[in-house]
């Protein structure tokens, strides 16, 4: 595991903000932790809980459930009603492809003043078996939110957990487990069946349980909740496997042969206007891996597709390639569909007559070279 970028400075996240990174690798273990505050910690008023959410490269975290879009109350968040303005960390194993990636972490109910603790990325080489040593105290509360787990796409045999607990005379430490949204009972305690870890005479100070979990690929929450001051010392993950993620230019293809194009022409396309980069911005504003401007993106919604963020790629791509087969169609049955085409990619529909043969010399220069490198000219 290799420490590839790191973020210490405590700051106040209002609104959004976005964090990059570069990394050559596949696997990443990415670490945020944070806090934020409940509804009424924020004023009398308020209805609304703070809440601190994280999105890596387009990729949402959701709530389990009917909703599949609903990031806000998601284990993966920070929301300051369940950790109750405490401190709370989430790993999040991930796959990435390409190079250039951006972390987007947005306070929600605004203005928001949820704090920013650190991040951490980390680089993997192989996760069959991923141990991980937080050694990870939990400030003093009462049955809260703590540790999260986000599993991205992973499949997961089992997993150890290895705690310190300290018994006290009145309220000792104890842990919650919940594995996408069930909470593993104990047969020890009638009275604390919900807390799996629980420090007592019987159970003592130092626990460590492997739970067997068979969880197939997809996104899982592992959580960890916390009532009074336990320490995760250990915990291990076995089993682990995860689904090999498209590559930009894989991506470009599957979508082009759903809509109907040539698969190579596309991926040129994107080559020549970003360079297969979902985080180019030109110095006019077009975005992305198709260079999207905004008069584009409010075009592909009339075409029935809404695009909320231009350097997602799955987005992008979607929304791009839906704009070329529009275009390509508007020049149906013109023997230079194609550069007809390419022409009013570049230049824009306006320009380009559907009556009228293509006059080259007439094209803005930046438009032929355009058609000429996508064309191989």
């Amino acid at each position: 595991m290799l420490l590839i970028h790191e973020d210490k400075t405590k700051r106040v996240i209002k609104g959004k903000e976005d964090i990059k990174f570069s990394s050559s690798s596949v696997l990443h273990l990415i670490i945020l932790t944070g806090r934020a505050k409940s509804e009424k910690q924020i004023s009398k008023s308020s209805t609304d809980d703070e809440e601190l959410t994280i999105q890596i490269d387009g990729k949402i975290f959701p709530k389990l459930g009917s909703d599949s879009n609903r990031v806000l109350d998601s284990p993966a968040s920070i929301n300051g009603g369940k950790s109750h303005n405490l401190s709370k960390t989430v790993y999040i194993l991930t796959n990435l492809s390409g190079k250039e990636h951006k972390i987007v972490l947005t306070a929600d109910n605004p203005p928001g003043s949820a704090i920013f603790g650190s991040l951490q990325v980390y680089s993997l080489d192989s996760v069959d078996t991923l141990t991980l040593e937080p050694k990870l105290q939990a400030e003093d509360g009462d049955r809260r939110e703590w540790i999260t787990f986000v599993l991205d796409k992973f499949l997961l045999n089992s997993f150890t957990v290895e705690l310190n607990l300290k018994r006290r005379f009145i309220d000792s430490d104890d842990v919650k487990v919940i594995v996408d949204g069930d909470i593993k009972k104990n047969d020890r305690s009638i009275l604390h069946k919900l807390w799996y870890f629980i420090a007592s005479i019987f159970t003592g100070e130092n626990q460590t349980e492997t739970f067997h979990v068979n969880l197939s690929i997809g996104l899982h929450y592992i959580e960890l909740w916390a009532d009074r001051m336990p320490t995760l010392r250990r915990v291990i993950f076995t089993g682990l496997a995860f689904e090999e993620q498209d590559s930009i230019e894989d991506k470009i293809r599957k979508k082009a042969r759903e809509f109907g194009l040539d698969p190579e022409l596309m991926v040129r396309v994107a080559i020549v206007e970003s360079n297969l980069d979902p985080l180019a911005t030109s110095p006019v504003g077009a975005k992305g891996i198709f260079q999207l401007m905004d008069i584009t993106i409010e075009q592909i919604a009339k075409l029935g597709y809404k695009i909320t963020d231009p350097y997602d790629p799955n987005q992008n791509i979607t929304g791009g390639i839906m704009y070329f087969k529009w275009l390509y169609e508007m020049y149906e049955g013109d023997k230079e569909q194609l550069e007809k085409t390419l022409a009013a990619w570049n230049w824009g529909p306006s320009n380009v007559s559907k009556n009228e043969p293509l006059d080259y010399e007439s094209l803005p220069e930046e438009t032929r070279r355009f058609i000429n490198k996508v064309l191989g000219k």
